[in-house]
């Protein structure tokens, strides 16, 4: 019963999960320059017969404050403990499909979404109590961390305590969740509460009217008055999870991700509170610096032709046209495509693409329907313009490979598709492609991050280049822009937690 309605609210990806042995691979990295970091990674590289533990399908994890994590098992009745220098298998003798866990100093909390009861544990496995749950029309949907302890979520938007000696529900002190503003969204779902008051939420644009909530997923930070604090986009394309089950957020503001794929499962950590963004003269701020610093380079890269001079003669609206017909273009991928063997070395397929090779690989032939222009590491093959003269069309029906998202070296031959700078020259239509440097000289500064306007730029030379389309809120713009994350040119949100990171993008108006 419970599984019907979780389904209905599953996050679509590019994979699939599959069942697959784990190894820790204990570490702490950042991921793209953002304020991400994986906490630990348990892999399928171990062999089925070498005795390491299975951990297969998991709906649920939980994190302690020396971020000891507990990875469900759901279909094996069992909590994997994932230590920074060990682990071990904690059997859960009373579960059938257990779906959600959280722990405190010396227990689990698991509730089983087919018995419909909560039953505690000991970190040894111990049984200490089996709790039916009852709640009539309503349905349990999360267990959350409280102030003195955990709760039950409900679908019901209530949010009940449990007395944590007899498992017990404390209907008496039963409150309703935060009101979550969904405004420009299609839905929104309450994650948590940290020890300031601030709640956190996820929020989703769907896609294509998808009857699961397939599309970008938002996580947003607001004080207890309702003012945004700031947001950050979750990586949903690595990972098909549940919000409620899959996000968590600790007393301290952190947030912990759980992302599960073909291959491995990841916990990464998310500090949004370290990079909220309480005014937003603090971007503007660093891009004018970045304007000084990189002033005496401009003029000399004008002084050797390395600049982009060229007058953008197109209107605003004109060339965002330009730049939504790249992102929305649809072309036929086929299995020629994909073959990299007949390229240079180091292709690696964008992820999309990568997947219905994957996805056919048993066929001889094959053809699919791809929207989006992909990536393409030094490409410039757009619909109209392009190396040589050729179009994007033109080369795929000449089987170049579809993409390549290695940024390493130079463009790799027969390779189709756009990298950021080479997008932005082809919705310029220039006469030839600018890198990130060139581009930066493009028009005049624009001073204040609040004064961008339809097809202004934001770039980090050397780097990255993305065009800005229109404010969603206070801290979350509109873009539009060509990435090795998604594997093609795409339109979609981005943060200002993200951008202001680095602190490295200058904002620049063409006009």
């Amino acid at each position: 019963m419970f599984k019907s309605l979780q389904c209905i609210m599953l996050i679509s990806s590019m994979v699939s999960i599959s069942l697959f042995g784990g190894k820790n691979i204990g570490l702490t990295k950042e991921i793209e320059n953002r304020r991400e970091c994986i906490v630990c990674s348990v892999n399928s590289s171990v062999a089925e017969d070498s005795g390491e533990y299975a951990l297969g399908y998991t709906d649920g994890f939980w994190v302690e404050e020396d971020e000891t994590i507990y990875l469900l098992k759901s279909y094996g009745n069992a909590v994997l403990e994932v230590k920074k220098n060990s682990r071990k298998e904690i059997p859960l003798s009373a579960a059938a499909l257990p779906a959600c866990i959280i722990s405190d100093e010396n227990n689990l909390y698991i509730y089983d979404d087919i018995l419909c009861e909560l039953q505690i544990y000991t970190k040894q496995g111990e049984l200490l109590v089996r709790q039916k749950i009852d709640l009539a029309k309503d349905y349990v949907k999360n267990l959350v961390k409280i102030k003195d302890g955990i709760a039950v979520l409900t679908y019901g938007g209530k949010q009940i305590p449990v007395e944590c000696q007899s498992g017990k529900l404390n209907m008496a002190e039963a409150e309703h969740i935060p009101n979550i503003d969904a405004a420009g969204f299609d839905y929104a779902e309450y994650i948590g509460t940290d020890e300031d008051g601030t709640v956190y939420s996820v929020h989703t644009t769907l896609v294509d009217n998808c009857s699961v909530l397939a599309g970008e997923m938002t996580l947003r930070a607001v004080t207890a008055e309702g003012v945004l604090k700031g947001s950050y986009i979750l990586p949903t394309q690595e990972c098909v999870y549940l919000p409620g089950q899959y996000v968590h957020v600790m007393d301290n503001g952190n947030i912990y991700l759980l992302i599960p794929t073909e291959e491995t499962v990841e916990v990464r950590k998310i500090a949004l509170k370290e990079s909220v963004i309480s005014d937003l003269s603090v971007f503007s701020e660093a891009a004018a610096a970045l304007e000084n610093k990189y002033a005496s380079d401009v003029r000399s890269r004008i002084r050797s032709g390395l600049a982009c001079t060229e007058e953008i003669t197109m209107s605003r609206e004109e060339t965002r046209q330009r730049a939504d017909a790249m992102a929305e273009y649809k072309w036929t991928l086929k299995k020629t495509h994909t073959l990299t063997s007949k390229s240079e070395k180091g292709v690696v397929l964008p992820r999309e693409i990568a997947f219905w090779k994957a996805e056919n690989a048993d066929k001889s032939s094959w053809s699919v329907e791809i929207t989006g222009i992909p990536y393409c590491w030094g490409g410039f093959y757009a619909l109209d313009v392009g190396f040589g003269g050729k179009t994007f069309q033109q080369v795929v029906d000449n089987k170049y490979v579809a993409g390549n998202i290695e940024p390493k070296g130079n463009y790799k031959y027969m390779t189709a598709g756009l990298d950021c700078s080479g997008y932005v020259s082809a919705v310029f239509c220039l006469p030839s492609k600018k890198n990130t440097g060139a581009l930066s000289c493009l028009g005049s500064k624009v001073s204040d991050v609040r004064n961008l306007e339809q097809m202004d730029i934001l770039v980090w030379p050397g780097e990255h280049i993305i065009f800005f389309y229109e404010w969603i809120d206070d801290a979350t713009m509109l873009v539009s822009e060509s990435n090795v994350r998604n594997g093609k040119v795409i339109i979609h949100p981005k943060t200002l937690n993200e951008l202001i990171v680095d602190k490295r993008y200058q904002m620049r108006s063409p006009w």
